[in-house]
């Protein structure tokens, strides 16, 4: 999806304008950044405010699988949120390292996406504190959200416990893909079946 903010049309140069999905104004505000953003991803850019969203698109497993994005960006945050939403898949939400380790702890999920580099706590070493405190089968599967996908950091992020790595900025399909083979990882793992392979480069 394409967002353009007043201002950046340049005079004299020809504009796709079938290609912009949302115009916003200056001064930009936050609120408005996000609200564009979360219409982006849903595919109802361009339509009014209270218009009927999109039914979601299912991405088995079914609709009882517990999420958590562990996420400090704010628009990160907002867009993640929206796209398994749409995907069938509400997820709860940490803000940090620190807050995803408890929420682990307390709770008992089945997949969270964790952000590498966070306040606090980063997602490697909070992966490494879940993966000291919480036995299988009740330990969740952790999938990497990161920029840095080189094949040295991608093998740092499996070596510490976590299970698969998507790139940001992650899109819908990666989050599909990720539900699809890990989503149900603990019911396999309580069956003794076989698990899917680690994502390798």
């Amino acid at each position: 999806g394409v967002i353009r903010i007043a201002g950046d049309v340049k005079p004299g140069v020809a504009q796709d304008t079938e290609a912009v999905d949302e115009y916003l104004p200056r001064p930009l505000e936050t609120a408005a950044l996000l609200a564009a953003l979360m219409r982006v991803v849903s595919g109802s850019a361009g339509t009014a405010p209270g218009a009927a969203e999109p039914q979601a698109e299912s991405a088995e497993p079914a609709g009882d699988l517990r999420i958590l994005v562990a996420e400090d960006n704010r628009v990160n945050q907002a867009v993640a949120m929206q796209m398994l939403r749409k995907l069938g898949h509400p997820a709860d939400l940490a803000a940090d390292g620190r807050e995803a380790v408890d929420a682990c702890i307390d709770g008992e999920y089945d997949l969270v996406f964790m952000d590498v580099q966070m306040p606090r706590m980063d997602g490697v070493e909070a992966t490494r504190e879940i993966m000291a405190r919480i036995p299988e089968p009740e330990r969740p599967t952790i999938v990497a959200l990161t920029a840095n996908v080189m094949e040295e950091d991608r093998q740092r992020y499996l070596e510490v416990g976590m299970m698969d790595v998507l790139g940001k900025p992650v899109s819908m399909k990666g989050f599909r893909e990720a539900i699809l083979r890990w989503g149900d990882r603990r019911r396999r793992i309580g069956g003794e079946a076989d698990e899917p392979d680690r994502e390798q480069a």
